[in-house]
Formats: structure tokens, sequence, C-alpha cells
């Protein structure tokens, strides 16, 4: 069973290589805390895993929810992982994941940097293609880690100073994640697709137009970078930088 948590698919996509060695079944997060269903009762001998990307520095705050509730419900000892995907460092977000729920091992994997408002632009195709296949050499690692039940905090990339930086960045992105730094232009066409994918249904669709009714969401980027018309953008930051999907994955 993993579990997961992804705005731009690279999170679902290596939930769905590790589910191989896991078993089970694929639930998104975001589902769970919308459905309120946080009680599972996995098989034997099923591994349970939770994957999901680093923002700020921390942990996305419908994981942090979701974590706070889940409930495993068996009498055995159960071996549990989490997998961190990020840009280039992870932070100290497993450490704080771990805080709300103990795992048996944590890993850090480096995926394409997506956070747009910091990028001069997203990555090529061919870019992208790189590092993906960079990121499942580190999964296969990761992977053959999990088969043998190897246990403890295994992130390779956390970085530098990363628990003052976490406690900073984390506090920051706690008290300030507001929605209306977000816009939809005339190119919107209230297709629905950005209602139907926020994790913290924060944007409606009113008069035919992508409106944002939530006063704070994830920031996970998912409405901006998978509008198929880049009609959605974030202050004066993403224009003309081009959006991010995983290629290796249907979302």
């Amino acid at each position: 069973m993993v579990f997961y948590y992804s705005g731009t698919g690279n999170s679902k996509y290596a939930a769905e290589k590790l589910l191989a060695v896991a078993g089970g079944e694929l639930v998104s997060i975001a589902d769970c805390v919308k459905n309120e269903t946080f009680e599972f009762t996995p098989a034997v001998g099923e591994i349970v895993g939770f994957v999901f990307p680093v923002y700020c520095y921390t942990v996305p705050m419908t994981v942090q929810d979701f974590a706070r509730k889940l409930k495993i419900n068996t009498d055995r000892e159960v071996y549990s992982f989490a997998v961190a995907t990020c840009g280039a460092t992870t932070g100290s977000a497993l450490r704080t994941f771990n805080k709300l729920f103990p795992v048996s091992a944590m890993f850090g994997l480096p995926m394409v940097d997506n956070y747009i408002p910091f990028l001069d632009a997203v990555p090529t195709e061919s870019e992208a293609e790189e590092i993906l296949s960079n990121s499942d050499i580190i999964l296969d690692d990761i992977i053959y880690n999990l088969s043998h039940r190897q246990s403890g905090d295994l992130n390779r990339y956390e970085g530098k100073g990363s628990k003052f930086i976490s406690l900073i960045a984390g506090k920051g992105y706690a008290n300030r994640r507001p929605t209306s730094d977000f816009s939809s232009n005339d190119k919107c066409v209230g297709c629905g697709l950005c209602e139907s994918i926020c994790p913290t249904s924060s944007v409606k669709v009113i008069d035919g137009k992508a409106v944002w009714t939530e006063q704070n969401c994830d920031l996970c980027f998912g409405c901006l970078h998978r509008c198929p018309n880049e009609a959605i953008n974030y202050k004066n930051k993403t224009q003309g930088k081009g959006r991010y999907i995983n290629p290796r994955i249907k979302l």
C-alpha cells in the first residue's frame, strides 16, 4: 500500500514504481483528506509507504493533515517507509513527517524541479528526461533497500543547514499560502480541470472562469502546470516560463 500526493506527477510516478515492492494499492492522499478516509488495514506482508513532494523544505499541508489523522489497523508490526521527492534537497521534510507518522525508513529522491516562481524556466523536455533517468537509478536503489527491509534515515539529500532553513521556510509556508497570488487570464475557458484536481478545493469555475474561493492552498501549482491553455499564473513570476507535467505518467 503506497499513499501518494502529487501536483505535477513526479511523486505519483515514484509511487507507482515503489508499489511493485510494497504491494497492495496506490492511494491518493488528497482524495483521502477530501473524503475523510483515514483508516486502512494492510494485508499480511504488505509494506506501507508514503511518497510526497517537498514544499518550502517541509511537508505539504494536506499530507501533514493526513499523517496526523491516519490510523493503520493491524496488530502486526508493519514495515513502512517515506520518500520525499525534491528538486535538489529535502531539507527536514522527512524528519517532520516522521514526527507526525513514524516510519521504518526514509529516503530522498531528487526529480524535476518545477517550483516555477523560483525558476527562470521549467526544464526542457530533454533536460527533464535526463533528470528522470537519474531519478530511476535512485529509485532502483530505494527499491533494493525496501526489498531488504533496511531501516533508518537513509536520505542522502537533506542538504546543509537543513534544520535552520526548514524551520524558517516551514513556518513561512504554514502561515502564508494565500490564493490571492493566483489569477486566471483571458485564455481560461472554464474547462474545470483546476477545480477537479485541487487538493484543497480552493479553486472553482464561476461564470466560466477559474476563481480562487479559499484563502489558502497547498501551493502544489498543479492548477498552473496542468492548465491546458496556460491560463493560470502566480503573481508576476510565472508568465512565459513554460509548464511541467511528468511525461512518464498519466494524471
